[in-house]
């Protein structure tokens, strides 16, 4: 379990394999933050996402996984020139930022129509170790996914699923609001 942009995570193990038992009980096992405890050696680097998602996997040894998924504008640690803009840019939708000629910078919060390019979707590959000890978090992978048109980002709702005939993992995402007067949400399957 994640708090808001996982700041915290929690883990909890069950004392039952069926989830719909009244007798089906979680026991808190610990808690890990990135600000005090870092990531284990061996990470591939050091950044820990603002992730709007994450999904627990075990593999086939019984190891621990987990992906975090997020949607960020400009991340701050991928060097990309800054852009000039000479038209109205607009923030969280409503908000007028700037009518003349400004250059946008890495780390700002942008949505502009037309810069899909500066928007990217993340996901990151953790291995868990649950010891006596404590919990440790060890970055093994990261990987930016490309959409091929206008579905929805990570930002919402995204996931991994197992597909069971091919064996391997499909990734999907949502919409953050229902359209079609709330019948309809429109899901992304990313390759």
């Amino acid at each position: 379990m994640a708090n808001w942009d996982s700041g915290r995570l929690d883990f909890y193990r069950s004392n039952g394999d069926d989830l719909f038992a009244t007798t089906t009980c979680f026991a808190l096992v610990g808690s890990w933050q990135f600000s005090p405890n870092g990531l284990g050696a061996g990470s591939i680097d050091g950044r820990w996402g603002v992730y709007e998602n994450i999904n627990l996997f075990a593999d086939e040894d019984g190891s621990l996984w987990f992906v975090g998924m997020e949607t960020v504008f400009l991340r701050p640690d991928i060097s990309i020139e800054p852009i000039k803009v000479s038209r109205e840019v607009l923030k969280s939708g409503t908000d007028v930022l700037t009518l003349e000629p400004d250059v946008l910078q890495s780390g700002t919060d942008l949505l502009i129509p037309g810069f899909d390019f500066l928007i990217s979707d993340w996901a990151d590959l953790y291995q868990l170790s649950v010891a006596a000890t404590g919990i440790t978090v060890t970055k093994r992978a990261s990987k930016r996914f490309y959409r091929s048109g206008a579905g929805p980002r990570f930002r919402y709702g995204s996931g991994f699923r197992l597909n069971s005939v091919t064996g391997k993992l499909e990734v999907y995402s949502c919409e953050a609001n229902l359209s079609n007067l709330g019948r309809v949400n429109r899901c992304n399957r990313w390759g």
